[in-house]
């Protein structure tokens, strides 16, 4: 189980659960593809935590409830979470234009790279709703605008990065583009920009509903449909709901909801199946954001990555995922891989000439089991059958060379990881 306690500096680069300067969140680092090739790990009711240690800890989208204050003359939108025609406190819960002014903005202010999302489930009506937009001066400096863009797809990465317009807002209710001090605002309808599998993994944590039917019942916003073009033909962004509706706590979403077992089955088995070809999440939308494997696996899914298993053959649970782009030498157990557990792995969107050693020595010593994999061509990372079955055979196809070195066996004894780029 891969926590942010759990990470560390090694070999030049910052593995935590805050993104370093040439990172838009952790572990990601390549900013050159659209937009709508990133997957960002999402908090659900995001409200209910601190929303400055969440964005610190790398989460980039938050759910939001908006609901009017028991105080009628403020007009304003709160954040808490109540039953629909229900009230905020006005005095114990925190106004969405104070989160915008204190909390988002200082963090673009403070991370260059970063870009936001916020999807919010608006309760207001559309005055009380614009008076939160217009309490908030240079809001129109921060949000994302499509229509600023030409072209049938999204924007790159970098393309947003570089307009500074790095806050993404949806809405469920009251879109539109809003004047705000002289500047436009867009706030994105949700329906016409996303797809959204069914928001309930189980009623309780005792359950779990693995499907991945659509949120919305019409054939328009089918989960099937999600590599269909939204607006604009731009293709629709996929927000995987990945939470119960109650019961839940952070020893189970740990060891379940957010461990990475069960969310790679939920998009490579149940989402796919009902989908018909797998299809990366756009966001994942997770409680406890502070436990399990969302961050790695997010990165993993936007730039590629090295996916290790307790089988062999890529079969059994998942061990953990270390994401491409970046050198490793770490000693397990880390960054959530658990020692001596590994006995396979998949490879997904890695670069000719990465090289992977895999050492029995926690100390990397050659005196004992060990195995040299040097990756002969660019894997892909819609890939899904790059699998070494085991590092204790020489083997070499088109894709990569294996050479191992035998003593007494490496399969489920792996103690130290080395990743490197040799070209």
């Amino acid at each position: 189980m891969n926590q942010c306690s759990k990470f560390f500096l090694l070999a030049g680069a910052f593995f935590g659960c805050q993104a370093h300067a040439a990172e838009t969140a952790p572990g990601i680092n390549n900013f050159t593809k659209p937009f709508n090739e990133y997957t960002w790990v999402t908090a659900h009711n995001g409200y209910l935590d601190d929303m400055a240690v969440q964005l610190n800890r790398g989460v980039r989208g938050f759910m939001l409830d908006l609901h009017p204050g028991k105080l009628k003359a403020t007009k304003e939108a709160y954040l808490c979470h109540v039953s629909k025609n229900s009230t905020c406190d006005a005095r114990a819960h925190k106004k969405f234009s104070t989160a915008l002014k204190e909390v988002f903005i200082p963090f673009l202010l403070s991370n260059p790279n970063a870009v936001v999302t916020l999807i919010l489930e608006n309760h207001m009506d559309n005055e009380g709703f614009l008076k939160s937009l217009q309490a908030v001066p240079e809001l129109g400096n921060w949000v994302f605008d499509p229509e600023a863009y030409s072209g049938s797809s999204w924007p790159t990465l970098q393309q947003i990065i570089a307009s500074n317009k790095r806050l993404i807002i949806f809405t469920d209710s009251k879109s539109g583009r809003y004047q705000v001090s002289g500047r436009t605002v867009p706030i994105l309808l949700n329906n016409s920009w996303q797809t959204q599998n069914y928001w309930d993994l189980g009623l309780t944590a005792l359950k779990h509903n693995w499907s991945c039917e659509s949120r919305w019942s019409d054939k328009k916003h089918a989960i099937q449909t999600t590599t269909d073009s939204g607006v604009d033909n731009w293709k629709r962004l996929f927000v995987l709901n990945q939470f119960h509706r109650w019961g839940s706590s952070t020893a189970h979403a740990g060891h379940m909801d957010n461990n990475l077992t069960y969310l790679e089955r939920r998009v490579d088995r149940h989402c796919a199946t009902l989908i018909g070809q797998r299809k990366n999440p756009n966001y994942i939308a997770i409680d406890f954001n502070q436990t399990g494997d969302a961050f790695p696996y997010a990165a993993a899914l936007s730039q590629g990555g090295f996916y290790f298993y307790e089988g062999n053959s890529a079969s059994q649970d998942s061990v953990c995922v270390i994401p491409a782009g970046h050198n490793y030498n770490f000693r397990l157990a880390s960054r959530g891989c658990e020692n001596d557990e590994a006995r396979s792995m998949r490879l997904r969107g890695v670069a000719k000439g990465t090289r992977i050693t895999l050492f029995d020595s926690p100390t990397g010593s050659q005196k004992d089991d060990y195995v040299i994999i040097d990756v002969k061509r660019d894997i892909g990372i819609n890939e899904n059958n790059i699998v070494i079955g085991s590092f204790e055979k020489n083997f070499e196809n088109r894709t990569f060379k294996i050479r191992a070195f035998y003593h007494n066996g490496l399969d489920g004894k792996v103690s130290r990881v080395k990743i490197e780029q040799k070209r």
